[in-house]
């Protein structure tokens, strides 16, 4: 059952939003994923065997597998520029470029580094899987009336992205047209004007308005500071751990909250807006499974 914090009587709800990660979906399975990895970074060695000298592109055999991918994503973090305030895209290009000369390879234009980054990109169909309730309960929202949209942190986006949601089936419950992408706009959550975004496209406001997703301060945080109603549904992951260290036998009551915020918290490689915002942070509805929604939006307009 879901846990409310922030009652619903009164509020009129017209639109629901979601994140995509451990959200709707999840990564498969590791061996898929990392064999996904593996031939992502083949394609970008094939990138750079095209531009490179071909004594600096043998050298590329001497990399241990996912080294590429690590150096490029360590500079992504550090572009983030985490606890600054800013929202804005890290440029990947820039990002990779300075990865690949980390690694000994300092030739690199940034239009390659571009052509790299794309290389490494992990095709949805391919390494992600819907969780079981994902589709059925955008179904039943959608059947009751309620506008869908996503909002999204995403390096990957552009029109391969939009071909990937149409491979799975996922147009059929939101179309692109109301799906915001980070990497698109240049706009990351927590930042309101991304969530504002899908707002206009959906012709709804804020406070009409709901947001699902798992990150306390890119959702959760994002969407209260717009006047969005904030539901948390945390990691999988974070749950077990909750109910392993409450010593709950049973995974019919959710655990205590304060606990899942500690554990999130401790998950976090850095912190939007900032650790203290977020530990004073209440979500205003906390779930486990997608389907609990449905216990509560039953209809669209005034909640009762």
């Amino acid at each position: 059952m879901p846990h409310i914090l922030a009652p619903l009587t009164g509020r009129t709800t017209r639109c629901i939003l979601f994140d995509l990660g451990s959200t709707l979906w999840t990564y498969r399975d590791d061996n898929t994923v990392k064999q996904a990895e593996l031939k992502a970074e083949q394609r970008a060695f094939a990138v750079l065997r095209r531009h490179l000298n071909p004594q600096d592109a043998a050298r590329l055999e001497t990399l241990a597998p996912y080294q590429l991918g690590k150096a490029i994503y360590a500079n992504i973090i550090q572009d983030e520029q985490p606890g600054t305030g800013i929202y804005t895209e890290p440029d990947v290009a820039r990002a990779t470029v300075a990865g690949l000369k980390q690694l000994g390879f300092p030739d690199v234009s940034p239009a390659i580094g571009a052509e790299v980054f794309e290389a490494m990109r992990l095709r949805i169909p391919e390494t992600r899987a819907f969780f079981n309730d994902a589709l059925p309960t955008l179904a039943a929202l959608k059947a009751c009336g309620f506008k869908l949209g996503i909002v999204t942190n995403r390096g990957h986006g552009g029109e391969a992205f939009r071909e990937d949601l149409e491979t799975i089936g996922f147009s059929d419950y939101i179309g692109p047209r109301n799906i915001a992408v980070s990497i698109d706009l240049n706009i990351r959550k927590p930042d309101s004007r991304i969530f504002q975004y899908t707002l206009d496209a959906l012709e709804v406001s804020a406070a009409e308005s709901v947001m699902v997703g798992d990150q306390l301060g890119a959702d959760v945080y994002g969407a209260q500071h717009l006047g969005i109603y904030g539901v948390w549904k945390p990691n999988p992951r974070i749950f077990a751990e909750a109910r392993d260290e409450a010593g709950m036998q049973s995974n019919e009551n959710l655990p205590p909250l304060g606990t899942l915020k500690r554990i999130a918290l401790s998950r976090m490689k850095h912190y939007r807006p900032d650790r203290a915002t977020l530990e004073a942070l209440q979500p205003d509805m906390v779930i486990e499974h997608l389907r609990e929604l449905l216990d509560v939006f039953v209809k669209v307009g005034t909640q009762e």
